[in-house]
């Protein structure tokens, strides 16, 4: 005796897409957490410095180094730990806006609404909208020092959401054009450090 076929899809519960409107509202709440008093607080300190000063070496003199009484070190720590990622950008920063410490933390302020977005999209994907603002409400009430404390410095904490995306993540199937983006971004990292004589210490 042939049994009907039962479709599993009925068991399922269907996503509805991302609204355009929701994508603003979290845009415009994780912009204001990222600019809002920069950059009074947080305060700066020595890890924070030691990206700018690198950058700013970049941005002034060419090298991606820190200088010291040995010359141009380019495997300095601050430089290896943070990377090219983002040194670079603030160096590009500085270089058009000026010196200073508001200068360098707009480049971090791109990557922490990026990663903001990231957090609610791939959450969403997931599990849909309320997943996805409970995700985002979770990461930016963590405790004092996290990601709305770190992410407003001019570190490489947010900044790492960028390569985030990939297999695994849950993300394996958005839009062909983000990743097409994300992926020449993290190549054009590679190669800045890996072809130009003066980044790469040759």
């Amino acid at each position: 005796m042939l049994r009907p076929d039962v479709s599993s899809d009925a068991s399922q519960v269907e996503i509805p897409p991302i609204d355009w409107r929701t994508l603003a509202v979290v845009l415009t709440v994780v912009l204001l957490l990222a600019s809002y008093r920069q950059p009074d607080w947080p305060a700066t300190w020595f890890d924070e410095g030691f990206v700018t000063a690198g950058a700013q070496r970049l941005a002034v003199h060419g090298h991606y180094a820190l200088r010291s009484s040995e010359g141009w070190r380019t495997l300095d720590q601050p430089l290896v730990a943070n990377g090219p990622g983002i040194v670079i950008p603030v160096a590009i920063a500085l270089r058009l806006l000026g010196a200073g410490l508001w200068q360098a933390r707009v480049v971090v302020i791109v990557f922490m609404v990026f990663a903001g977005l990231l957090v609610y999209v791939i959450a969403h994907r997931l599990a849909g909208p309320v997943a996805g603002a409970i995700a985002l409400a979770i990461t930016l009430v963590m405790p004092r020092e996290g990601f709305v404390y770190f992410g407003r410095m001019a570190m490489g904490k947010c900044a790492g959401a960028r390569v985030f995306p990939g297999r695994g993540t849950g993300v394996d199937d958005c839009h062909r054009e983000t990743r097409a983006a994300l992926g020449v971004g993290r190549l054009g990292s590679c190669l800045a450090w890996r072809r130009s004589p003066k980044l790469s210490g040759r």
